[in-house]
């Protein structure tokens, strides 16, 4: 637990880095590929390297606001943690409200299926079912931290993508696979590109049709509503990216923060990190890359990293039910 003016503490564990078969790399046209497995991380998903960073960081504020250690221990146990995520971020959030000993609330529409449910109950939290749509539960969980403030109760609300801290925590990942992939590349390779999934914020951001919120942004050049997400990918179900995705976009070159967007059959995997898989193994990564002109990618010296965000929510009910959806 973090005390006043000490370190913060580091949630999240180091996940594995791993070459993918030769194969992959051959269909898409580099050196190697590698998978960042932050499927593994405790919470399920890469959202708990931002989440904790956030939570770690409100937690030590609030404990700095009182003297003695027992007046901290209490004031950090009135804090308490509001998610509007019923997808990985609020998992994360529960995970790490526990692990700091915080109260945790996770509003989440009437999409987000039974099990994940059960999970964030498992993890601690109270959950209330509220809209159709993640924009309805962030609206009911925005007024829920209003109303505890007005009364003086210490409340943080965790964004699932939208604030600095976030970015902060989950840019750990950047930095610690390339101290990784040292070990794993020889003399003449060097990382040229980076997959992710993208939902509300993501390097190649990757999205399934019918959740292609940075595609349509792109196109625009400004963040736009997509107006209903329709792809199974719920995970990556904003139906607006943040202003700071296009910002960051523009600040570190249009033709190097590039969109690819997979069929949810391709992406059936995950499905939300499985489109940034799909997007390697059907060759769609590389025409993204090679299509923006500021990359040439090489068969000798290209190594790719594939962030492997999450998939907890996946289940073998819902794998058999895609499986007929989808014709497979």
């Amino acid at each position: 637990m973090a005390t006043a003016g000490g370190p913060l503490p580091s949630l999240h564990v180091q996940t594995p880095l791993v070459a993918a078969p030769d194969h992959v790399a051959q269909s898409l046209g580099v050196s190697k590929v590698l998978y960042k497995l932050d499927n593994l991380q405790p919470s399920g998903s890469f959202k708990i390297r931002g989440i904790g960073y956030m939570l770690a960081k409100a937690a030590a504020a609030a404990a700095a606001t009182v003297s003695t250690s027992e007046a901290a221990a209490s004031q950090t146990e009135r804090l308490e943690a509001v998610s509007s995520s019923g997808g990985n971020a609020g998992l994360a959030t529960a995970w790490v409200a526990r692990t700091l000993g915080l109260a945790c609330r996770v509003f989440t529409p009437s999409t987000t299926p039974d099990k994940t449910i059960q999970r964030l109950q498992a993890f601690g939290a109270s959950v209330v079912v509220v809209g159709k749509v993640w924009d309805e539960a962030h609206a009911a969980a925005n007024a829920h931290c209003k109303e505890r403030e007005a009364a003086g109760m210490p409340t943080v609300l965790v964004h699932p993508f939208d604030h600095p801290d976030l970015w902060t925590g989950h840019s750990s990942v950047v930095h610690e696979t390339i101290e990784q992939a040292k070990a794993l590349m020889g003399p003449n390779e060097r990382l040229d590109a980076f997959v992710c999934s993208v939902g509300g914020g993501g390097l190649l951001c990757v999205e399934t049709e019918g959740a292609a919120s940075f595609a349509a942004a792109v196109k625009s050049n400004k963040p736009v509503s997509i107006g209903a997400i329709t792809s199974i990918a719920k995970s990556l179900g904003a139906l607006t990216v943040t202003e700071a995705t296009l910002s960051l976009r523009h600040q570190y070159g249009e033709d190097r923060v590039v969109s690819a967007i997979v069929s949810d059959a391709d992406a059936v995997m995950a499905p939300a990190c499985g489109a940034a898989i799909a997007a390697v193994l059907q060759g769609s990564a590389a025409d993204a890359i090679r299509a923006a002109g500021s990359l040439k990618l090489s068969r000798e010296s290209s190594v790719v990293v594939v962030e492997v965000c999450g998939g907890s929510n996946v289940s073998v009910k819902a794998f058999d039910q895609w499986r007929k959806d989808f014709g497979l």
